[in-house]
């Protein structure tokens, strides 16, 4: 486009913008990444139980949740890719779903891809002085330091963090640091243990973390929208003014 000149979006070209903002519509992909040592993810823990859940609601267009590669050791350098080519965690519109492992290899991906939001279940930030999980690449200091702001911003600020009170791996304080430097509240579940088995509060935190993100598109879609509107005013006026001033419509 030469400078200066200016750029005009056929109202048509938004149809779809302009109906999901009348309706409140937006849809988005959820991807679910579990904790290391499930062999089979649809028979593990709450997995498959949520994604049945988020896939009868109606509002998600696809619910991944397929068995990882490098399962137990669950190593960043293979489950990141595979998140991206095959969980579809390349697509901004995906809210993604950590659980412990999972929520840790979550928060290393949000450091360098832009996402609908995110729902972290039992995270921690340091090793535990565990070996295996310091072999898998994670945490700090062979990791690399956590880039806090960089997954907030990634993620729009729209996270939720949940942790049990007697998690028997992962002491609470742990996921008390992740929500303090990601800016968010922590939500503690009593009793909950490591998070084993399905329950309301998995549901209700992704359904909110798709709200918030389904009132951050509504709003940037509006915005938009007026920005187009304003742009064919101006330009409607100006070929009016430019008629007007026209030989032909003086004679």
């Amino acid at each position: 486009m030469v400078k200066g000149q200016l750029h005009v979006v056929c109202p048509c070209f938004h149809m779809n913008e302009r109906s999901a903002v009348e309706n409140g519509s937006f849809f988005m992909r959820v991807a679910i990444v579990p904790g290391n040592g499930c062999d089979d993810i649809n028979d593990a823990n709450w997995y498959a139980w949520l994604q049945d859940r988020l896939q009868k609601s109606g509002r998600f267009t696809t619910v991944a949740c397929q068995t990882m590669p490098d399962p137990h050791k669950a190593r960043r350098h293979i489950w990141l890719p595979f998140m991206l080519s095959t969980l579809g965690c390349s697509e901004p519109d995906t809210i993604l779903v950590g659980h412990s492992s999972g929520a840790v290899a979550a928060m290393r991906l949000l450091e360098e891809h832009r996402l609908a939001g995110c729902v972290l279940v039992s995270a921690c930030h340091t090793d535990l002085g565990h070996p295996g999980e310091r072999a898998s690449g994670y945490y700090p200091p062979s990791g690399g330091e956590w880039q806090w702001s960089r997954i907030k911003q990634n993620a729009g600020g729209n996270i939720v963090v949940l942790h049990s009170d007697n998690d028997p791996f992962i002491p609470l304080p742990e996921a008390q640091h992740v929500a303090s430097s990601l800016g968010v509240e922590l939500r503690v579940c009593p009793g909950r243990s490591h998070f084993f088995s399905p329950g309301e509060e998995l549901v209700n935190a992704c359904m909110a973390v798709a709200d918030a993100a389904a009132a951050a598109t509504a709003a940037a879609a509006t915005a938009a929208l007026d920005i187009d509107d304003g742009a064919q005013d101006a330009v409607q006026g100006a070929a009016h003014g430019a008629a007007a001033g026209s030989p032909l419509s003086q004679s």
